[in-house]
């Protein structure tokens, strides 16, 4: 049986930044303006919220072409 949606996320999460599975509580993404020197060319960047399930929170930032990308893979992860 395929993993839920969810449950894909949270294996990618696992397997991309070395995160113990079964204590990841939750995964969420979030596009944000990149901190730059230079606010006249705003950039746009990814932001992972991983929390986990002893109140700790990780947050990994990615560059946003990199979303579909990171979709593909939680994809794979799925099947």
């Amino acid at each position: 049986m395929s993993p839920s949606q969810e449950d894909a996320v949270k294996l990618w999460a696992s397997t991309a930044y070395a995160l113990p599975l079964d204590d990841i509580e939750q995964v969420s993404f979030d596009v944000q303006y990149a901190n730059l020197t230079d606010p006249r060319e705003p950039h746009l960047q990814l932001e992972i919220d991983v929390r986990m399930a002893d109140g700790h929170q990780h947050l990994f930032t990615r560059c946003v072409c990199e979303f579909g990308q990171i979709v593909d893979e939680v994809l794979d992860v799925a099947r």
